[in-house]
Formats: C-alpha cells, structure tokens, sequence
C-alpha cells in the first residue's frame, strides 16, 4: 500500500470525517482567540453570578454556585485539605442572604495594586464591604507571586457576614492536581466540577443570548487538553482500529519526500491526522509541541507498550497505565474514572514539569485519589532529581525543568529540544527509574485495594 492509498483510506473512514467535524465546532471564544484568556472568562463567569446581569436568571446561577462551593469546601475541611479554624458561610447561613444585594466584580484592586479576579460581596452601613465569595480564575497560568495568600489576608481584615462567617474561597483551576497550591483556606474546583454547575443552569429560565454564550462557553472548556471529550476520543479509538497499519505508515512517512497534492491533502485534515499522532514536521502549533513528541518517543522507548496507552493530542503528553485501570474497573466499575499516568505540558515560562500522578474522578473521589497518590508516594524509589508530591495532592513525583529561553509557542523548536536534550533525558531516566513498571505492579498487587473504600 502506497502512502497516497493510506490517506485516502483514513480520509474516507466516516469516523474520521465526523472527528473533523467535531474538531472544527469552534465556539464564538474561540474565534474571537480569547479561549485561553483569563480576563475574558473570568468577566463571563461574573457576568453569570451577578444577579443584576441580562442572562434573565436573576440570582439562581449565584445562589446555585454558592451551594456547590460550600459542599466543596465542607468536604475540604473534613478531609484536612484546608484548616479547619475558620467558620466559613454553610449552606444555613445562605438562606439569609439577600441575593439581590449581592455585588459581583471583576479585576478587584487591593491596596497594593493585585486585582482580584472575582469578588462577590454585600455592601454593609453603606460603605463597609462584606465578601461572600473569592475566586482566583485559572485557564493555564499556575498560582504565582503568593496571590492567593494576599487575597486571603485581604478577606480576614474585612468585616465577616453576619458579623462571624468567612467568605468561600475557590481556586477554579483545569487541573485540580496541579503541583502549585493555593493558600489557606482556598479549595480546588476543578472543570469537571465547573461543569457540573454550567449544566445546571439549564434547569433555569434564561434569555436566548445566555443560554448560546453558555453553550459556547461549555464548548471552549470541553477543547481544553484537560477536560476530555468522550465523543472524540471514541471517535480516535475507532478510526485508528480500522486504520492502523495506515496510521502507522504515515506517521513514518518523510514528509519531504511526498509529493505535492499529498503534501496539500495533509494540511487541510492537518487538525484530525494530528489527533491521530501524524504530524507535519518543524511545526510550532497549539496542537503540536516539538517538547512533547521529543518526550513522548524517549518514554515509549522504556515502559512496556501492553501496560501504557499514550494520548492522542500533541500539546501534552498523557501515558495512562493499562493495569491499574483494569484493577481499579474490577473493584468498582465507577472508580474507573481514575487513572495513573505520567504527564508533561508543553513548557511555558522558562519552566516544565515531567510528573507522575493519578488524577481524574472529580471532586467525589477525590478522597481516594488521594489515598492512593499517598500510598504509591511512599513506595516508589528514592532518586536524585525526583520531587515527592505534596501531601492532599494527586502527583506521586515531578521533575521539575528548567529551559531558560524557552518562553512562548514560538520556542517550542527541534533546535531547542536538540539544546535541552541531555537535560530532558535525565528527567526521564529518573522519573521511570524511581517508578519501575516492577514497582508499580508490584504495589497495585499489594496495596492497591487496601487504600479504596468500596
């Protein structure tokens, strides 16, 4: 089979033309290119809390947030992630407030210049101000400069609701095992657990231009790497069943020596071959990282192919480990939900982190993750390099990168992988030799079902 007849054979799968049709609903914040900015979310999901605003919802989307920061935060304080000498606003003391009174604003200055990304507060005695509800709103960036201890010392000097309750403090992040951690008493709510209040408005009555924008909003989140689209990735899973030897012939392929119409075929269904691992080369995209594919190969050449199933997207690397899955389905089919992977972003900032975690499940089985996250920690090898995660978190180890020059997309380059080289194959050395797959299988076998509650 030819490489021409190969394409054509993946194009003409229908499954692959419903992916493209998938991976091309672009929403509206995505044409606008403000699907990762941080301001222009946050603005929206104020516009949301806020009673005032033209969604036609009136207080409900604020009050039902509300409700679900303070379930997170009451599990957060019994589960120790947070102390537990605050008396934060509960669900009682909800039912007094007068929602309608309720301000919401974005960008809040403090008095040393840090704005605040969302602030819900109640106006007392006509000027002292009381807050409800802090959110510091994530899309990538990690928790930097002590912000969030600077908004939890801001909120401890202002007045308290009702003269004793703390406001609710969330961290809205993609990735609720991100290894930066918020200040005391800020809890994790992680997109998944965003979601679940995004669809839960559509219980209420709303204008037409609130239920699109939501929609579309749901739709900018779900084309995050860190919310999976389940459509899709059936989709992949299929296309590359019936394909595979296609897929792989491709994916071998030089592209230098295709020729032109072949050439032009592969840049137009450039987005699908991608989510397939067939890339154009020397290309710096969103969808493309010469980091990760570098990252990628090393790994795939140390751990064992039946054990670990590798992503399909090109911006991160996520291996998933086979066994545990299959153990974790075998004891309750709903702590499937949770995987054990090894995971790396593109780097960004100067800075990358190659990590091994168990993450997925949301905020219900949070408790486990972490239980099992602790129990694996202390097992795993002891190597130089290797960072343990913190305590509460879901990262079993990291290896923190340092790759000075490499700031932005525009450095993501083959000539910088070839500078950092040495450095990104150390880091991968030490994290598989601190996780052996013997390690690893040998404490699934033995402690695995002792840290689950079933």
């Amino acid at each position: 089979m030819t490489i021409r007849q190969s394409l054509n054979k993946i194009l003409a799968d229908k499954n692959f033309q419903l992916l493209e049709d998938r991976l091309n609903q672009e929403s509206i914040f995505h044409i606008l290119n403000v699907q990762k900015r941080e301001v222009t979310h946050s603005a929206f999901v104020a516009w949301l809390l806020n009673p005032s605003a033209s969604h036609g919802m009136n207080f409900k989307p604020l009050k039902s947030f509300l409700l679900q920061a303070c379930g997170l935060t009451m599990e957060a304080v019994k589960n120790q992630y947070i102390s537990s000498n605050h008396e934060f606003i509960d669900i009682i003391a909800l039912d007094k407030i007068d929602f309608n009174m309720v301000q919401v604003q974005t960008e809040f200055a403090l008095n040393n210049k840090r704005r605040m990304d969302i602030l819900g507060s109640i106006t007392q005695n006509d000027e002292d101000r009381v807050p409800i509800l802090i959110i510091e709103y994530k899309v990538e960036a990690k928790e930097t400069n002590q912000q969030t201890k600077e908004y939890s010392s801001w909120a401890k000097k202002q007045p308290k609701y009702l003269g004793k309750y703390d406001p609710i403090h969330i961290y809205l992040v993609p990735d609720n095992n991100d290894e930066s951690e918020p200040a005391d008493p800020f809890v994790i709510m992680d997109y998944d657990e965003f979601n679940k209040w995004l669809i839960h408005l559509n219980n209420f009555e709303k204008t037409s231009q609130a239920e699109f924008l939501i929609s579309e909003f749901r739709s900018c989140l779900r084309k995050q790497e860190y919310m999976m689209d389940e459509k899709i990735e059936r989709l992949i899973e299929n296309i590359k069943d019936s394909n595979r030897d296609e897929i792989s012939m491709l994916s071998e392929a030089k592209y230098n020596d295709l020729d032109v119409e072949v050439k032009n075929s592969i840049r137009i269904h450039q987005k699908g071959l991608e989510r397939l691992e067939v890339f154009m080369p020397n290309k710096a995209s969103k969808g493309t990282s010469e980091f990760i594919k570098f990252v990628k190969h090393s790994i795939g050449e140390k751990i064992s192919k039946e054990q670990w199933k590798f992503n399909s997207t090109s911006g991160c690397l996520a291996a998933k480990n086979m066994n545990f899955s299959i153990k974790l389905k075998s004891l309750n089919e709903e702590l499937s939900k949770i995987y054990l992977q090894f995971w790396m972003e593109r780097p960004s900032n100067e800075r990358g982190i190659l990590k091994l975690e168990i993450a997925g499940g949301g905020s219900q089985l949070k408790e486990t993750r972490v239980k099992l996250a602790n129990s694996l920690r202390e097992y795993l090898n002891k190597v130089d390099g290797v960072e343990q995660g913190r305590e509460g978190s879901g990262i079993v180890i990291y290896r923190a990168l340092n790759f000075p020059g490499v700031k932005s997309l525009e450095d993501d380059t083959e000539e910088n992988v070839i500078k950092f080289k040495e450095c990104l194959i150390q880091a991968i050395n030490s994290i598989i030799e601190a996780a052996s797959e013997e390690k690893l299988n040998r404490w699934m076998d033995n402690e695995l079902q002792k840290n689950i509650n079933i």
